[in-house]
């Protein structure tokens, strides 16, 4: 499931997809590089949406290009960057970098973050942190950045908890991947809500000219990944419920009482 559809219907992209024509006016960036006069027909994402969702509405994130120049942007088959957007994406490496931010250059006697007892975070902006060592004596040098979640680090995670819940199988993987996709999938629209102050209508007009309400396509994708993810975090055994008609499937089918000191009987003479 792609993430952009009902992204690029959303008021907030419209919005900023007509801020950033204007501000290129109206022209294609890559053939003005060139020395080249185009008509911009599209806006790209330097930095993908379907892999860094949080970049979807940043402005140096996002050029005007044409159509045809923007087929040269991407591998059609895999959709990749490739050839002249990598050169984009070096151009706002700097920018990248800043939003997701780097290591605080630190004196050799400079310590991070206050006293001991202060918290283990400070704030970094666009809601992320340094996680600091816990040693007071590690609290010098090298702090660790505490990056935003992908589609990677949440099927990790969650391989992780299942690992610990004793209900991992290798051959879960494919199913462990589709429910990190919607997981990432899930929190970039929730963020968009939010960015339009969580509105779950929107007024239509047909070509008879009757004004309706409906629910907007942001909400409808919200509630269908909401019951998706729960279907899956049921497979996978990852809520409490799942978990615990696992747990009661596997007694039932362990004998109890009579039936167990028999079978136990049975099965001591059999050796």
């Amino acid at each position: 499931m792609k993430t952009s559809k009902p992204f690029y219907k959303s008021k907030s992209w419209l919005r900023k997809r007509e801020r950033i024509l204007r501000r290129d006016g109206y022209m294609c960036q890559e053939s003005r590089r060139f020395g080249r006069t185009k008509p911009a027909e599209m806006i790209h994402h330097i930095y993908p949406l379907e892999e860094y969702p949080e970049l979807a509405l940043e402005d140096w994130n996002l050029i005007s290009l044409a159509n045809n120049v923007h087929n040269t942007f991407h591998d059609r088959n895999s959709n990749k960057i490739i050839g002249r957007g990598l050169y984009w994406q070096k151009k706002f490496r700097s920018e990248f970098e800043k939003f997701f931010g780097a290591p605080p250059h630190l004196s050799k006697n400079e310590t991070v973050f206050g006293a001991p007892g202060r918290g283990s975070f400070f704030p970094l902006g666009r809601g992320l942190s340094w996680k600091l060592p816990k040693s007071r004596t590690d609290w010098k040098g090298v702090v660790l950045l505490a990056r935003p979640e992908t589609e990677k680090s949440i099927f990790n995670k969650t391989k992780n908890n299942m690992e610990s819940l004793g209900v991992y199988r290798k051959e879960f993987d494919p199913l462990i991947e589709i429910y990190a996709s919607m997981m990432v999938q899930y929190k970039a629209y929730a963020k968009m809500h939010a960015d339009e102050e969580f509105n779950a209508t929107e007024v239509t007009t047909n070509s008879k000219g009757v004004v309706s309400e409906k629910k907007s396509p942001l909400v409808q994708t919200l509630e269908t990944l909401r019951k998706d993810i729960l279907s899956y975090s049921d497979r996978l055994c990852l809520n409490p419920k799942a978990l615990t008609d696992d747990k009661l499937k596997t007694n039932k089918a362990k004998p109890v009482g009579l039936d167990a000191f028999v079978s136990q009987a049975l099965g001591d003479g059999s050796g």
